[in-house]
């Protein structure tokens, strides 16, 4: 598939994980609060989580036992200088540019202790409450 233009002009400070089809990527949330990119403040017993990216568009596939998750960030997964979709089946919880944050990037070193684990940007979404009420031709 075709790669959009910006990705080759930035380098990747970390390896996405394997591509299941082009510009497609699978996350999964197995550390009790982190995985690669996905973070949870206050993880319950028994959650899972499954997130797809796509593009600009983060798609959760499969959410279990899971109210609030943090979604970790920077250029090498997406552009983000441009507006990044977060749905949860068809129902879209976030539409917007992400900022990206210096205490993001602190935050994120600090708890992982290596520079490929930063992250510059993040958005916590609650699916109880974040619901969006777009028209159908503005979530796609």
């Amino acid at each position: 598939g075709s790669r959009a233009p910006w990705r080759h002009r930035r380098s990747r400070l970390r390896p996405l994980p394997p591509p299941t089809a082009p510009d497609h990527h699978v996350c999964s949330l197995a550390h009790p609060h982190r995985s690669y990119w996905l973070s949870q403040k206050e993880p319950q017993s028994g959650s899972r989580v499954v997130v797809e990216l796509r593009g600009q568009e983060i798609h959760v596939v499969e959410c279990t036992n899971t109210d609030r998750l943090t979604f970790r960030l920077d250029d090498s997964m997406l552009d983000l200088d441009q507006p990044v979709k977060i749905r949860r089946d068809t129902a879209y919880f976030y539409l917007g540019k992400v900022p990206r944050k210096r205490s993001v990037l602190a935050e994120t070193l600090a708890e992982r202790g290596d520079p490929k684990g930063m992250f510059s940007a993040e958005v916590t979404v609650d699916f109880r409450t974040d619901e969006l009420d777009l028209p159908p031709e503005e979530g796609r």
